[in-house]
């Protein structure tokens, strides 16, 4: 049996959350992963064209992005995962405040939540799990439909 961090629930079906990170910044990757695993099964991109990449491959129920990176802003891609993921969780992650990005985002649908950086551990875990319950809700809800 997995040992699971006593601050996240397992969810009720015992599956672990996946969560897709996305960052141009390697050591933020590298932070993110080691910090949280306890709390989910977490891949990483390096880039909003990877993320893409990825998601056509095996989409993700949560993926959150970093605002400002090169090529493309989380918001950009949040975007693009909403149009072709709809049932996905979209989280944007950022230390700036450009507060017109983010109510565009926010008032558009394309992100569930907003996270200011430094995160805290404790609460990312907390995101996590009530990102991978709402992703649950929606899935049962559409095969109820």
């Amino acid at each position: 049996m997995q040992r699971r961090s006593p601050m996240i629930k397992p969810a009720e079906t015992d599956e672990r959350p996946r969560v897709l990170y996305v960052d141009d910044q390697v050591g933020n990757l590298t932070v993110f992963r080691a910090s949280l695993r306890a709390a989910a099964d977490i891949c990483t991109a390096g880039s909003g064209q990877e993320a893409l990449a990825m998601m056509a491959e095996a989409p993700y129920p949560i993926v959150i992005s970093d605002q400002r990176m090169d090529g493309m802003t989380g918001s950009e891609l949040l975007t693009q995962i909403r149009k072709r993921y709809p049932s996905t969780v979209r989280i944007l992650l950022t230390a700036y405040s450009d507060f017109n990005a983010l109510t565009e985002a926010i008032n558009e649908g394309r992100i569930a939540r907003f996270v200011r950086k430094p995160w805290n551990r404790e609460e990312m875990f907390a995101i996590i799990q009530d990102a991978w319950t709402l992703h649950q809700q929606v899935r049962q809800r559409r095969a109820h439909q």
